[in-house]
């Protein structure tokens, strides 16, 4: 088998189980905001992506 093959099957089978993995979590967080404002403001709906991904990074550095 050609190695470059494998190399991109590999990549995009993880990068596709990372999105389903990740994007998920990332939709239950932002699903437990505040539904009761009328139009969220821009620090509203960047502060829960901004902390997932923050959290994400920092747990990423210490594993």
């Amino acid at each position: 088998m050609d190695l470059w093959l494998i190399f991109i099957t590999g990549l995009t089978t993880g990068g596709l189980t990372c999105l389903a993995v990740q994007g998920g979590l990332l939709m239950t967080a932002l699903s437990q905001g505040d539904v009761t404002a009328e139009k969220p403001t821009l620090f509203d709906s960047a502060l829960p992506v901004g902390a997932f991904l923050a959290s994400k990074l920092i747990a990423y550095a210490i594993l």
